[in-house]
């Protein structure tokens, strides 16, 4: 039997979007060490020049090339999805996680203390995100709320609670049945 690493399949604004990752990755690591483990590809190592405070090493596996594009557009809450979604780990299945956030956090103070430059409120950590605040400010500006929508909206939300009121009565019978 002969085992085959699959290399990730990445499209054009994947790559685009790791090569955006990598890039600001690289920069913000100054302390400690994360490793990108792309499943069968490229390994992307980011240490940081200051490791005696914190000498950190998080290894960060990637399974899905949309993790990329999800931390990319959306940032922390694109972070948070792909967790959810599988389309990363991390080594460590215990500590990994919270390792990876005081790495962050850490990365976050050092540059601090080094950056004296007033940062403003498109840093490169909310930037990442315009993209999709830009969408969800678009899609509520579009969204209609009419007094029909406002009508419908509420004749659903009263049929589903009466939907489940009467599904907890048939329950709450059946257990004074079986009782």
């Amino acid at each position: 039997m002969q085992f085959i690493k699959r290399l990730m399949e990445i499209s054009w604004l994947e790559s685009w979007a790791r090569h955006f990752i990598t890039r600001f990755l690289g920069r913000y690591i100054s302390t400690g060490c994360l490793i990108l483990e792309e499943e069968g590809g490229e390994t992307f190592t980011f240490q940081g020049i200051n490791t005696i405070k914190y000498s950190l090493q998080v290894i960060l596996r990637v399974h899905n090339p949309q993790f990329y594009w999800k931390v990319m557009t959306r940032a922390d809450v694109g972070f948070a999805d792909a967790y959810i979604d599988g389309d990363f780990t991390l080594e460590d299945k215990d500590d990994g996680l919270l390792n990876f956030f005081m790495l962050i956090f850490a990365n976050g103070e050092v540059n601090k203390s080094i950056t004296k430059v007033k940062k403003t409120r498109w840093t490169p950590m909310f930037s990442t995100a315009l993209i999709s605040s830009s969408k969800l400010f678009f899609k509520h500006v579009m969204r209609q709320n009419s007094l029909t929508q406002a009508r419908r909206n509420i004749s659903r939300h009263y049929d589903l609670v009466c939907k489940i009121q009467s599904f907890s009565c048939v329950l709450q019978n059946m257990r004074i049945f079986i009782d």
